[in-house]
Parts: structure tokens; C-alpha cells; sequence
């Protein structure tokens, strides 16, 4: 009777222990999928939008204008219009874009907005331009 007890505590142990080796595995492979999707992610955006660190870049001449933020609206409400700026500044042109609700929708129905950007010009310092809805921004770098 105690060789067949033993044999079935060891059974149990087998398989207790194979349980945790393959709850190791997943949670292993979970993280692993996690870091794959992240690093597919961050690829897409800088494929997309290009620039350091996920902002929107592009070139003007010798500087890369890297926008650090944009945002449309008023204190009230306010939308991230980063995507529709550097969307503009990747078809080139003359790094104007125009203030208004096609960048990223309406936040604050009824009130005059205003588009603020903040941008560097390669490894330079942060500068901040602004329009008010309807006006045109240009980005230069000096």
C-alpha cells in the first residue's frame, strides 16, 4: 500500500511541477508577445510619422523640424492635432498648415481655437508657433 501512495505523490509532484514549468512558459511568451507588439508599434510610427522617440519629423534643408506637440483648441477643450501636423509637413511644400477643425475635429463647438505647435530644428532648441483657427502656421527653422 505505501509503494502505490508514493508512486501516486510523485505522479502528483510530476505534474504539479510541469503545471508551473508551463505557467513559466506562458507568462514568458506573453511577455515576449507584449515586447513583439510594442516594437511593431513604435516601427509603424516612426515609418509613419519618422523622427526620434515618436514624434513627426522632416527635413528642411539642413534641419530636421521634429515636432515635440501640437495641440487645437481652446483651455476648455483642446485635441492633439500631431498626426495632421506631421502629416503636412511630410508631403513637403512650404511647412505651412492651416489652424483648423480638419486637423483633429472639433473640441470646443462655438469657440474660436487656436493651433499651438512646438517644434525643435534638429538637436536645436524648442521653439512655439501659433494660429488661430482659419490662419495659416509656418514652421522655419532660422
Amino acid at each position: 500500500m505505501k509503494t502505490a501512495r508514493t508512486l501516486h505523490l510523485s505522479r502528483l509532484a510530476a505534474a504539479t511541477l510541469l503545471l508551473a514549468a508551463s505557467a513559466s512558459a506562458m507568462a514568458q511568451s506573453q511577455e515576449y508577445r507584449r515586447g513583439y507588439d510594442q516594437g511593431y508599434r513604435d516601427g509603424m510610427a516612426a515609418a509613419q510619422g519618422g523622427g526620434r522617440g515618436g514624434r513627426g519629423g522632416h527635413d528642411q534643408g539642413r534641419f530636421r523640424i521634429e515636432i515635440e506637440r501640437a495641440d487645437y483648441g481652446v483651455r476648455e477643450g483642446f485635441c492633439d492635432a500631431r498626426p495632421a501636423v506631421t502629416q503636412a509637413l511630410a508631403r513637403g511644400g512650404n511647412f505651412s498648415i492651416t489652424a483648423g477643425n480638419q486637423l483633429c475635429g472639433d473640441p470646443a463647438p462655438r469657440k474660436r481655437k487656436r493651433l499651438t505647435v512646438t517644434y525643435r530644428c534638429g538637436d536645436g532648441e524648442v521653439q512655439r508657433g501659433q494660429a488661430d483657427e482659419g490662419d495659416a502656421l509656418t514652421l522655419n527653422c532660422r
